[in-house]
């Protein structure tokens, strides 16, 4: 037993100094770092659900009968919802009764039910209202980002967490159109280009929530341990 303990420590020691090297000493030695890795990979996966609407979107219309010009547009549109949503989530942001993380998880879940709806309506102002509803909420997403790092892991750590998680996301922004692609070219119907793009956001969804309810659960720890060292210091 105290062979294998010996071993284990000593695995565990190579494995801190390993991702020391990667992420920097002082975040992989921070007690956030379960919660930012959640984080991480479920904005990793809302990449790489973002970009497959503004390149298969409109393939996807002009498929059921939009017009290339009007099939064109909705990108525009996703564009310009997109800014709205961002500028409305950094107001948001900055009030201290609003938790970004939950604020992100409310506003992809709410932007996933569009992804499957592309793929079934046929109707050009259908596609314009869900156009007009996926860009503002994934705004608002984005934006919502550097707030939530900042609450986890506080203000100095937020340039090594943040270059982190953009070197991840642009690996799975690069990774998803090309992705829908290719089960489009199986399937044969431009439509399910959506389906992967929601059942991608679905998933990032999943590793929110669950950022969400671990760092409520350190978060109650820690008051508990403050009020145990109140009580033991009286």
């Amino acid at each position: 037993d105290t062979e294998f303990e010996g071993r284990t420590d000593c695995t565990r020691k190579v494995e801190r100094k390993f991702l020391a090297r990667m992420i920097g000493s002082e975040l992989s030695s921070s007690p956030a770092l379960p919660v930012l890795s959640l984080l991480i990979m479920g904005d990793c996966m809302s990449a790489l659900a973002l970009y497959i609407p503004y390149t298969h979107l409109p393939p996807a219309a002009t498929a059921v009968g939009i017009s290339p010009a009007n099939a064109a547009f909705l990108i525009s549109i996703l564009g310009v919802t997109n800014t709205l949503g961002r500028l409305v989530s950094g107001w948001l942001t900055d009030k201290p009764c609003i938790n970004p993380m939950i604020l992100i998880t409310v506003s992809l879940t709410a932007a996933i039910p569009t992804l499957y709806l592309f793929s079934l309506i046929s109707s050009y102002w259908m596609f314009l209202t869900l156009s007009c509803m996926f860009g503002f909420l994934t705004g608002m997403w984005v934006s919502a980002i550097p707030s939530a790092l900042v609450k986890l892991i506080g203000v100095p750590l937020l340039a090594p967490a943040f270059g982190l998680l953009t070197a991840f996301r642009g690996v799975m922004i690069l990774s998803g159109p090309p992705l829908a692609g290719m089960v489009v070219e199986v399937v044969g119907v431009k439509g399910v280009a959506m389906v992967v793009s929601g059942v991608a956001m679905s998933v990032a969804c999943v590793f929110f929530i669950l950022s969400v309810l671990v760092d409520r659960r350190k978060e109650r720890r820690g008051e508990y341990e403050d009020r145990r060292g109140e009580y033991e210091a009286l």
